[in-house]
């Protein structure tokens, strides 16, 4: 089971949601970055989803310090739910990021991806 959080205030997460928390795995879905920021210091999580317009809110600083500070011994994946290709990232920005996921995957793709995810912290 995989601890994630979700950032995002767009409908297109909740299929996303509903998928992963029926595959078992805990869900923390939040509406925007600002309740995201020290939410995320208090918690583990094994991997972040965040909403593209978000992701645009956030420093560089921020995301590097969400990514290795974050009371996890490893650097924590971060990607990056876009509506279409419209909402592509600058090249500078995406590097910050472990990728792109885009909310028009199946959820079969979504299952395949978070199978391939193995947790890497002991949850309580």
């Amino acid at each position: 089971m995989l601890k994630i959080l979700i950032i995002s205030d767009s409908i297109l997460a909740e299929p996303i949601v509903s998928e992963l928390e029926a595959l078992g795995h805990e869900i923390t879905h939040l509406n925007n970055i600002d309740l995201a920021k020290e939410h995320v210091f208090h918690n583990h999580y094994d991997i972040i989803f965040l909403d593209y317009k978000e992701a645009q809110k956030l420093s560089d600083e921020e995301v590097f310090e969400i990514r290795y500070f974050s009371h996890i011994p490893y650097e924590l994946p971060i990607y990056v739910l876009t509506e279409n290709d419209k909402n592509k990232m600058n090249i500078e920005k995406k590097i910050i990021y472990s990728g792109v996921f885009p909310y028009t995957h199946s959820l079969n793709m979504i299952n395949e991806f978070i199978t391939n995810i193995q947790p890497l912290i002991t949850h309580d």
